[in-house]
């Protein structure tokens, strides 16, 4: 199941189509030092799709996201993810 919420990028009003979502996991630490794992961050695919056309990717302005967007694009998949569960 992808979710396709409304966002922003470059002031540029659009749709993200999260196409697939890795949640990240913290360096466990306790322990020797010698047996510490380390973590690993999050990983999100998205696409962006023009903000009233269907599903029409929008591969230019892709390239103008910049880590600050794809940072705040994970907060919002994450909000659209916890309101999507609260109508179950």
């Amino acid at each position: 199941m992808s979710i396709i919420f409304s966002s922003k990028v470059a002031g540029i009003p659009c749709r993200v189509k999260v196409t697939r979502y890795e949640p990240g996991c913290p360096a466990d630490t306790r322990g020797r030092f010698e047996d510490a794992e380390p973590g690993w961050p999050s990983e999100l695919d998205f696409r962006l799709l023009q903000a009233n056309k269907g599903d029409t990717p929008v591969k230019w302005l892709e390239k103008k996201v910049t880590k600050e967007d794809e940072a705040r694009l994970e907060e919002e998949y994450l909000a659209a993810v916890a309101a999507s569960n609260a109508d179950i």
